[in-house]
């Protein structure tokens, strides 16, 4: 997908305050991924699809209904727990997160339960506490493409962009492309100043993901910081209501003027 060259999460939140910013960036993408092998659409993608689409909606009861009779109907596979974990994830829901991914362990797949816990610290903002299980993870698995990725991420939210880099491309050395680590790195690359090139890699992401929100989110900011906001606001504009694409502008803006 991407030539990668030296000194390369997707975001679908609203920034909150320039003091969180840059962890929300790096953060969001990793969370992309999925815990169940290669993505696979099993008898349950469906319905937790379906109850993603009402958490979405704000239906939050209808929806946690829907899983939760998932989760009780398959209550020995591991995979749909693994699954229901991501779910969680991807609404933020921390706690049945967490939980789901324990009762996958339980169930005969503790290195991807153990993935997607990391990834709920890596959501928490807890680099340190995500960094010691993805490195022993890293023991067990040393080419895993997730694991260091999730490696690069956790250092990216501690602001140590170099280090996070060299995690990148190990990763993209072993799959050049896997789409969160492309976006990981080319958000990277922008946090550390590397504009033109962040804005490089994600617009050939966006050409090649035409239905993704959070890739041209990403690219809108990786404009904003190369100076061009009327470019930025363009992008956003295409995907989130008005005021919302205003709000995210104007606070990563103020996160880029003062780093």
């Amino acid at each position: 997908m991407v030539h990668v060259r030296k000194p390369n999460s997707l975001i679908s939140v609203s920034l909150r305050s320039s003091r969180v910013a840059t962890r929300l960036i790096v953060a969001a993408s990793f969370l992309i991924g999925c815990s169940h092998e290669n993505n696979r659409k099993v008898l349950f993608d469906h319905q937790i699809e379906v109850a993603e689409g009402l958490l979405s909606q704000g239906k939050d009861e209808q929806a946690y209904s829907i899983l939760e009779d998932v989760s009780r109907d398959n209550q020995a596979s591991g995979k749909v727990a693994l699954a229901l974990g991501d779910a969680f994830l991807r609404k933020s829901a921390f706690f049945k997160a967490s939980h789901e991914f324990e009762r996958a362990r339980d169930l005969g797949e503790p290195f991807l339960s153990d993935l997607g816990i990391a990834r709920v610290e890596l959501a928490r903002n807890r680099s340190q506490d995500a960094l010691a299980i993805l490195e022993r993870l890293s023991q067990e698995q040393p080419n895993n493409v997730d694991v260091l990725n999730g490696m690069g991420v956790a250092y990216d939210l501690v602001r140590q962009h170099s280090r996070a880099l060299e995690f990148y491309l190990a990763a993209l050395t072993r799959d050049p492309n896997h789409i969160a680590t492309n976006n990981n790195l080319a958000l990277s690359l922008m946090l550390s100043g590397n504009s033109e090139r962040s804005i490089e890699i994600l617009g050939d992401i966006a050409r090649s993901n035409r239905n993704s929100v959070k890739v041209r989110q990403n690219l809108a900011l990786a404009y904003l910081s190369s100076g061009n906001e009327t470019k930025a606001l363009e992008i956003s504009r295409l995907d989130l209501p008005e005021q919302t694409a205003q709000t995210n502008i104007s606070i990563a803006k103020a996160y880029f003027q003062g780093r």
